[in-house]
């Protein structure tokens, strides 16, 4: 279990979660349903390219995105919790479904099963296998210097088929304090990320290597 708890073992409601990561395509459909111009802005990805650039939006106001450095495809960063919550609860209006993000221990379930093993794929790592897309693998970052769509590194996948839990984007899970963690490693982050119970946090308002996926609700009936 995560570094916060003594080892233990927890019982979870069911739930399901995202396969990939939210998309740049995914989120710019809620984007750009908003009418209020204040809600858009709230609501934009920002992202530094750089740490010595100053954070820019990641598309126009016709949802045009930055051509080569933030495609569709990608996973959407750059935006805060909150407008991940925004997110979830639209989706949830419009499927009829409960959907929200996860909490800190369903996405460590996700990741690591229910055999507690170290990483998404088992208990073993090397940063030569160039499992997932980190800091370390440099010969991915060659090809995806910042991040990559989601399932291309197809070896960081979990038992339960949860694709990228390892690398490419860190995501937002929920704490039981009300808060939020990060969980995950990133392109930006090195291989010491990558363990599924570490937790990281980040400064920046807008952290431009953290994405988010969701979880389905099941209520027993």
């Amino acid at each position: 279990s995560s570094p916060l708890y003594r080892e233990h073992q927890r019982s979870l409601p069911s739930f399901y979660i995202k396969k990939y990561e939210v998309t740049v395509a995914e989120y710019l459909e809620f984007w750009s349903s908003l009418s209020d111009p204040q809600h858009r802005s709230q609501m934009m990805s920002r992202i530094h390219f750089s740490e010595d650039d100053e954070a820019v939006d990641a598309w126009d106001a016709d949802g045009k995105v930055l051509a080569d450095r933030v495609l569709p495809g990608y996973p959407v960063v750059g935006i805060t919790c909150e407008a991940a919550s925004a997110y979830c609860k639209w989706k949830s209006r419009l499927t009829g479904e409960t959907l929200r993000l996860p909490t800190e221990f369903e996405w460590e379930k996700a990741a690591r099963g229910v055999d507690g093993r170290t990483y998404p794929w088992g208990y073993g790592f090397s940063a030569s296998e160039n499992l997932t897309l980190t800091l370390d693998n440099v010969k991915g970052k060659e090809t995806y210097p910042l991040w990559a769509p989601p399932g291309t590194f197809n070896r960081d996948i979990s038992v339960h088929n949860v694709h990228d839990m390892g690398g490419n984007v860190r995501e937002y899970a929920l704490s039981l304090n009300g808060g939020y963690q990060l969980r995950g490693g990133s392109a930006a982050t090195p291989a010491s990320f990558l363990p599924s119970t570490f937790i990281s946090s980040d400064t920046d308002a807008f952290p431009s290597d953290v994405g988010f996926r969701y979880v389905l609700e099941v209520f027993a009936h």
